[in-house]
């Protein structure tokens, strides 16, 4: 058994094909197939079956599957931990995010990042959180950052690690009659049309028991620009994270604080499976150091 086998079967395995795995690997898909043999041949076992135009795993073939990733990952990045260990950081980083934060957290980070280690690879995924659990499980992003707990519903044992925490603040017109209050109720803010965020963020899905089964909804979006646009313009109401209601210039729009503590956790997510590159952790510390409690 050879670390060529161990990525020959695990490209196969999330391609269901050989010949994709082989053009992904711009391999000949008889080597795939040969070392694949082999590989069978030494564990006496099939690790693949045949489901119609597609390889699918036997149950020998899903055990064998979750060490190999554990072993490509580790020989990947002995190098980097090597050079990690003589202070000197490299490799490849790939970081999913939501919209919000791809606009006005992550860029100060990202640039401190490539100035400070300019051997390391940054790409940006901007993604929705059911995506961005995929991109963690396909392994085509190494961590995600984003205002939700990824956990939830993934066959992987993925970890989650707050770096931050927001609590949710109204805002309006400076024309709304709530502007005039210190602090809001749901209550109060069930009387008026509501802009929010679209089903697919982590603010939505705090709201979505406390207010939104029974709000009337004008506008949903994932983009918090054009949510203040219409509640500029007196259109309707909306909530946001206090932090980006600090971090934007917010002409026309008051801020008021609710009567109800409610919040959110921004944070990394991971593959536990997966040991964190040199180049994530310093992403985390860099993070930490920038929002952290």
């Amino acid at each position: 058994m050879n670390f060529i086998q161990l990525e020959y079967f695990k490209k196969t395995a999330e391609c269901g094909n050989i010949t994709m795995a082989a053009k992904k690997m711009f391999v000949s898909q008889p080597a795939v197939s040969k070392q694949l043999k082999l590989l069978e041949e030494e564990l006496e076992c099939k690790l693949f079956a045949r489901r119609g135009n597609r390889l699918a795993l036997t149950l020998e073939g899903e055990l064998f599957l979750k060490h190999a990733k554990e072993i490509v990952s580790k020989v990947k990045n002995i190098k980097d931990e090597i050079n990690f260990s003589r202070k000197k950081v490299s490799g490849k980083l790939a970081i999913g995010c939501g919209a919000v934060s791809a606009k006005l957290l992550l860029p100060n980070i990202v640039d401190k990042m490539i100035k400070e280690y300019p051997d390391v690879e940054v790409s940006i995924f901007e993604a929705e959180t059911n995506e961005m659990r995929e991109l963690l499980e396909s392994d085509v992003i190494d961590i995600s950052f984003s205002a939700e707990d990824l956990r939830g519903g993934s066959e992987k044992k993925i970890e989650f690690k707050e770096i931050f925490s927001s609590e949710l603040v109204l805002v309006c017109s400076e024309k709304c009659a709530l502007a005039r209050m210190r602090k809001v109720s749901f209550e109060e803010i069930k009387k008026y049309p509501l802009i929010t965020y679209t089903p697919d963020t982590g603010v939505y899905r705090v709201l979505v028991k406390a207010l939104l089964e029974n709000a009337r909804i004008i506008l949903q979006s994932r983009y918090s620009e054009t949510m203040l646009v219409y509640i500029e313009k007196n259109l309707g109401v909306g909530i946001i994270p206090e932090y980006i209601a600090r971090l934007k210039s917010l002409n026309g729009i008051v801020v008021r604080k609710l009567d109800t503590d409610i919040k959110i956790h921004m944070g990394i997510n991971h593959d536990v499976s997966k040991p964190l590159s040199p180049a994530a952790r310093i992403f985390i510390e860099l993070l930490s150091a920038e929002y952290g409690k």
